[in-house]
């Protein structure tokens, strides 16, 4: 538990800084300019995975399994990745950017081609690096990773707003590629050192490319349909509506994915002990399974609630006036972050387990509703448009992870009836507030909020609550008393 304990505590701080970031450069750049960044982003999110085929994943997995025994075996499968990586992340880097070079379509703004081909060319140098941090996660250092994740967040806050002042968007495309690379880059010699410490083998055990690509490509080919989702959604919100709602779009999903704050800190320890419970004990890992969804949507749900009922004073006080009018956008993509959060953790079950192609055709799913929502909505309604898809992608994600979750790994699921009636209960009284509130709307949102702490103590098991209390106190809000939460 103190696995998570730490990852919770290091994911509030990177989710923080890095909101902080983002809430820095879109301010001085402004929505135009932060919605031509949100699309260079999205595209060199792709040349990223497709640059890594999906090995950092596999290394994680790996590390924390098979190709733990000895240092032959560690060290040599890292080295294969790298090298495999090497190679295609060049490739991809080359071929994108000639390909957008060539195939990207005219926007207004003239800068936008050189900022694609710059972006991928600076990502495809980084992707070998990503590689460590993984690792690391891998052989079990998650401490470790954690205090990388953080400094890479401060410095990248630290480098970011000067970049802009004076680059502008390439500026931010530059802190951007900083922390992809920091992590992975410090974590260089500690892997090197934890591989080296590992028991000696007279046998070559390191897992062999051909492993590492049968793990990876299913995970590169589910990231790439998300990816590539995101990548047509902004595109086609900056071709119908133009860079200034793309901007506010952008700044909504940003706000909104703070949201998977919690299930994110879980998944950080959870895919190496799902791999090890998927082995020796399986049924185990069902408990855990479902034990980690019920948190997740009972913790999560107020900061849900909060998003839906408070989107335009959120915005506002963080991102600036010019970017409320994202504020239906933030009330929706909420709702979609929650939905993701509780897949999210089936997810991390597939990713233990090593059924990868699974994975895939349940992110299919979600591939195939959200473009197809995109291509009927985005046109008539913009950014609206684009975060209704987003949220009936997330729906059908769910349904489908839930039910994969029941028939495929037996997870019990009797008991997360009571917090998914709670939460749905919850939120569709913030919905109410939030649209057909009025001058209400403050405070009956803070009455929903209220309610869903209150009743969330009461429905919480004593275990539940010791884990909260855990947490608490890594965080520094030590209980003054014995008392409940």
């Amino acid at each position: 538990m103190s696995g998570t304990i730490t990852s919770f505590a290091a994911v509030i701080v990177v989710k923080a800084l890095g909101l902080l970031e983002s809430i820095a450069v879109a301010r001085i750049l402004g929505d135009v300019q932060y919605g031509l960044l949100a699309l260079v982003l999205s595209a060199t999110n792709l040349v990223l995975a497709c640059g890594t085929l999906g090995l950092p994943a596999a290394l994680t997995k790996f590390l924390s399994g098979e190709a733990s025994s000895s240092r032959q075996a560690a060290w040599g499968t890292i080295r294969r990745a790298v090298r495999t990586v090497l190679v295609t992340s060049a490739a991809a880097g080359l071929v994108f950017g000639i390909v957008m070079f060539q195939l990207l379509p005219d926007y207004p703004e003239r800068s936008l081609k050189s900022l694609f081909v710059l972006g991928a060319i600076l990502v495809a140098a980084c992707a070998p690096l990503v590689l460590f941090g993984n690792a690391l996660q891998g052989l079990g250092r998650i401490t470790e990773l954690n205090l990388r994740a953080v400094l890479a967040a401060v410095a990248g806050l630290a480098i970011a707003i000067p970049l802009c002042l004076f680059l502008g968007t390439l500026g931010a495309i530059i802190a951007f590629v900083f922390g992809v690379a920091f992590v992975g880059a410090t974590a260089i010699p500690t892997v090197r050192k934890i591989a080296r410490s590992l028991p000696s083998s007279t046998t070559p055990d390191a897992v062999s490319v051909r492993s590492l690509l049968n793990y990876g490509l299913p995970t590169l080919i589910s990231g790439l349909t998300v990816l590539s989702a995101l990548y047509w959604i902004n595109s086609r919100l900056a071709l119908e509506r133009g860079f200034g709602d793309l901007g506010n779009f952008a700044v909504a999903f940003t706000l909104a994915n703070v949201i998977t704050l919690l299930s994110g800190s879980i998944g950080v320890p959870l895919v190496p002990l799902l791999s090890s419970l998927s082995v020796a004990d399986p049924h185990r890992g069902q408990v855990v399974v479902a034990r980690v969804m019920r948190m997740t949507m009972f913790l999560g749900a107020p900061f849900v609630l909060g998003g839906i009922c408070f989107s335009t004073e959120i915005i506002g006080l963080t991102y600036g006036p010019q970017f409320t009018s994202g504020s239906t956008f933030l009330s929706i993509l909420a709702l979609s972050s929650f939905l993701a959060s509780v897949s999210g953790i089936i997810g991390n079950q597939i990713g233990g387990a090593g059924k990868m192609w699974l994975g895939l055709a349940i992110n299919l799913v979600w591939t195939a509703t959200v473009s197809l929502a995109s291509l009927l909505l985005i046109p008539a309604y913009g950014g609206l448009g684009a975060s209704v898809s987003i949220l009936t992608g997330y729906a059908a994600l769910c349904l489908v992870a839930v039910m994969v979750g029941r028939s495929v790994f037996q997870v019990p699921i009797s008991g997360l009836g009571v917090p998914a009636v709670w939460a749905a209960l919850l939120l569709t009284s913030a919905f109410v507030a939030a649209f057909f509130g009025g001058v209400w709307r403050i405070p009956a949102g803070l009455l929903v909020v209220g309610a869903a702490l209150v009743s969330m103590v009461l429905l919480l098991s004593p275990s539940e609550r010791s884990i909260i209390r855990d947490v608490l106190s890594m965080l520094g809000f030590r209980e003054k008393t014995g008392g409940g939460v």
